[in-house]
């Protein structure tokens, strides 16, 4: 019996230790719910119990701003709420986890009702813009109004304004300096004064400072790139225009011409409105001494100005031409040839050619010419010509003379086996010149002309191509010789 009441015994001691061995691991949080008053709630308490395993706890995002969660005596979580001063209720949440993953997580709501009397809530700024001087660095302060019970705020520049504005906040108040300005223009940046409460509206103060005061100033510029005692230039003709751009800094700018020669009225200066800038362009000068002038550019600011633009003309030639060079062209092989024979409307005792020639490396579209070469514009004369059904036509075999530009004696009446000698011509010169001339070009610009006034042409043709021999002389006294070899394209002219 006692036997047995030992094997009872140790049975009854080992079902115990079988009983703490197998105990599993818990959590239990209670209550799972607080609901608090919105003002002047009392604390409540929270009980965690657990069985083997360690916990913490953790409040939701945001909750911390006005749930307080203190621990007590072992097991205990003591909550409090801050007065809730809006019309609308707020929730949040804590949970209580283990270092156990096999332990389920425990999550208590806490909720707190909208207040009957809820406090308004919002920010105003005074004044909401400010402004500076370029060279302004005094402080200027920006007063910053709240309603709401610990609403806060904060300043941000914009990044316009980063490089030259600084804030400095103050209770209830920011200041503004600006650093100077040094552009002359003027500059704006807003500061942004942002609550800490989202559903307040943020408020911006717009910063200007004004541009940098420049002193008067006048900067004259050529466009042929001269100074202006160097002053712009221009050949008898006065085929060139230039302009002078003209920049005045804080003052109004004038302009007027003077004139060192008793001859006036020759420089045209032109007033591009809205551009700040004067077109110049001379007239044609028919003596033989050169003349002067000039523009005078004033203002009316002290001490800025004159400034004056030299304007010079060359004084006419005894001769046009600007090659002043004996020419050897070669040969040409191109050609565009006009030819006036008598018909019905025309009955003259002569007949005119126009012969335009040209070298290979020039093209023409009947209106100008492009490329690199040599040119000849050839007015001559031969015996009347009628017009004829086969509109073909042939100029003559012979010796032709250079005589004058009859243009210039409508009284003279050209003889068969003229030439007329070259002039100047205002209008489509030197495309289409007046009279006889030679002309060379590079890169489809003119670089050189002469007038011919003296020498002969001669012409021998077989039925498939002409030859002619040039032995001309400009009025610069320069020789002008070359050929022509091959067919004429000719245009007969009603």
């Amino acid at each position: 019996m006692k036997r047995l009441s030992y094997i009872a015994a140790a049975c009854i001691a080992l079902a115990a230790c079988n009983k703490t061995d197998t105990e599993l691991p818990s959590l239990d949080v209670t209550p799972g719910q607080l609901s608090f008053a919105a003002e002047g709630a009392a604390a409540q308490e929270l009980t965690v119990t657990a069985s083997g395993v360690t916990w913490e706890y953790a409040l939701s995002a945001g909750a911390s701003e006005w749930v307080t969660v203190e621990e007590r005596t072992a097991g205990k979580l003591n909550v409090t709420v801050r007065d809730n001063l809006k019309s609308e209720p707020r929730t949040a949440s804590l949970t209580v986890k283990t270092d156990n993953f096999k332990v389920k997580s425990r999550m208590v709501t806490i909720t707190q009702q909208g207040s009957d009397r809820p406090q308004t809530y919002s920010l105003s700024v005074n004044p909401a813009a400010l402004t500076f001087g370029a060279e302004d660095d005094r402080p200027q302060e920006v007063i910053v109004t709240v309603e709401g019970n610990d609403l806060t705020w904060s300043t941000d520049i914009a990044e316009s304004g980063r490089s030259w504005l600084t804030v400095t906040e103050s209770d209830g108040k920011f200041s503004v300096t600006a650093s100077p300005n040094p552009e002359p223009a003027r500059r704006t940046a807003d500061i942004t004064v942002t609550p800490s409460d989202a559903a307040v509206p943020a408020k911006a103060v717009r910063v200007t400072q004004e541009a940098k005061e420049l002193p008067p100033s006048l900067n004259v510029t050529l466009t042929n790139g001269a100074t202006p005692s160097e002053g712009l230039s221009f050949d008898y003709i006065g085929q060139e225009s230039y302009r002078i751009d003209v920049e005045a800094v804080n003052c109004e700018w004038f302009m007027k011409t003077e004139y060192d020669t008793e001859t006036t009225g020759w420089i045209t200066a032109s007033e591009n409105e809205g551009m700040n800038s004067i077109s110049v362009s001379v007239g044609r000068n028919e003596e033989a001494e050169a003349r002067t002038g000039r523009i005078v550019l004033t203002t009316d600011a002290d001490g800025v100005g004159p400034v004056e633009v030299k304007v010079s003309q060359a004084g006419k030639p005894d001769y046009i031409s600007t090659l002043t060079e004996h020419v050897e062209f070669g040969t040409l092989t191109e050609s565009y040839v006009l030819v006036r024979p008598n018909n019905d409307f025309r009955d003259q005792p002569y007949t005119d050619w126009e012969l335009r020639l040209w070298s290979e490396g020039l093209s023409f579209d009947g209106a100008a010419y492009t490329g690199s070469g040599d040119r000849l514009n050839i007015l001559l004369y031969t015996e009347p010509i009628a017009a004829n059904d086969d509109n073909e036509y042939r100029i003559p075999d012979g010796t032709y003379t250079v005589t004058v530009n009859f243009g210039n004696y409508p009284d003279l009446t050209p003889q068969a086996g003229d030439i007329s000698g070259g002039a100047f011509g205002y209008y489509g010169h030197p495309t289409f010149p007046n009279g006889t001339w030679y002309v060379r070009m590079a890169g489809s610009e003119y670089t050189g002309e002469a007038c011919i006034r003296t020498g002969t042409m001669t012409v021998s043709s077989t039925e498939e191509s002409y030859d002619m021999q040039f032995d001309f002389v400009s009025d610069a006294g320069y020789t002008v010789k070359g050929t022509f070899r091959g067919t004429l394209k000719v245009y007969p002219q009603g």
